[in-house]
């Protein structure tokens, strides 16, 4: 009996061994498959990754081959149409303002290279602008100003086509004439100051505001103070010189063009039938029929900055960027 009894128990130690070293063997094949599993998955998403930025490199680079094949191209055309007579075309799209590509020191730097050329015979501005900064359109609608006196048979013509409005109209207003579509939006002669007051707000979240100055003035555009009625008048004011400086430069140049209106400086807009009537443009035209009707000029050269390489190039890689769109996990 208790022969028996050893037997069992060796042989059931026996298979209990058997069925641990099984399980050893099936745990350490999962985890082979798992760490297998493991590597392939990060090798796989290496590769993709790897792939994915072999074709964005490779979508650079034709970019850049694109761009220097255009550039060379234009580079060489222009340069012939530099010494021929010609139209010099610079655009104005865009709000005016320092940060923006339409800004003073640009328009200026394309007014300057089209006037010094002797072979421009004449200029359009091409506008499709809400305006923008006072500073930036005043130092333009100056600058044409100075131009025109030291070439004043040199004119220059501003096309309208959507958008032309507040500052861009003042810089529109120093050239010799203006045209634009029926249906294009011209006029808001006026001046505007944004701003607003989150008092309430920083009140509910208990936030307590604590402004110091030096002058009595000097915070009077605090968002988060109110406004008092001195501070009210002292900005109205402001706004009110600014505007009759604006009304005065528009009268300057259009002169017995304009025909009284009420409303025409009132900031008020206008569609460019009516605009007509009021004399705040002189005609329906675009840039080809201005060319073929009145210039009478057919070659025609862009002087706007923005149509350099370095900016064309990334504008092409910042368009790329926005419909390539992608996702970069580690």
């Amino acid at each position: 009996m208790i022969i028996h009894y050893i037997k069992y128990l060796i042989k059931s130690n026996y298979h209990k061994k058997i069925r641990e070293n099984n399980m050893q063997n099936i745990n350490s094949k999962w985890e082979n498959f798992l760490n297998e599993s493991y590597i392939l998955y990060n090798t796989k998403s290496n590769i993709k990754f790897k792939n994915l930025i072999k074709l964005f490199k490779f979508i650079i680079i034709i970019i850049i081959i694109y761009m220097l094949y255009i550039y060379i191209n234009n580079s060489f055309f222009n340069y012939n149409k530099k010494n021929v007579p010609h139209i010099a075309l610079i655009t104005i799209y865009g709000s005016i303002t320092q940060n923006e590509e339409s800004n003073a020191k640009n328009i200026i730097e394309s007014l300057n290279n089209a006037f010094n050329n002797d072979c421009t015979k004449s200029i359009i501005l091409k506008i499709n602008s809400p305006g923008g900064s006072p500073v930036q359109s005043n130092m333009i609608y100056n600058h044409i100003l100075k131009l025109k006196k030291e070439k004043p048979n040199l004119k220059i013509y501003s096309i309208i086509e959507d958008l032309g409005t507040s500052g861009v109209y003042l810089i529109a207003s120093a050239t010799n004439e203006i045209y634009c579509n029926q249906s294009s939006i011209v006029g808001s002669i006026g001046v505007i100051l944004n701003s607003f007051n989150f008092k309430n707000i920083i009140h509910k979240i208990g936030i307590e505001r604590k402004l110091f100055s030096s002058g009595k003035n000097k915070g009077m555009l605090d968002p988060f103070s109110d406004q008092k009625s001195n501070e009210i008048t002292i900005i109205n004011k402001t706004l009110i010189t600014v505007h009759e400086e604006f009304i005065k430069c528009v009268k300057n140049e259009r002169k017995s063009r304009l025909i009284y209106n009420k409303d025409i400086f009132s900031g008020k807009i206008w569609i460019g039938k009516n605009a007509l009537k009021l004399g705040l443009i002189d005609g329906y035209y675009n840039i080809d029929s201005i060319m073929k009707n009145i210039i009478e000029e057919s070659n025609i050269l862009n002087y706007s900055t923005d149509n350099n390489l370095l900016n064309k190039i990334n504008k092409s890689i910042n368009n790329i960027m926005k419909i390539i769109p992608l996702k970069l996990s580690f």
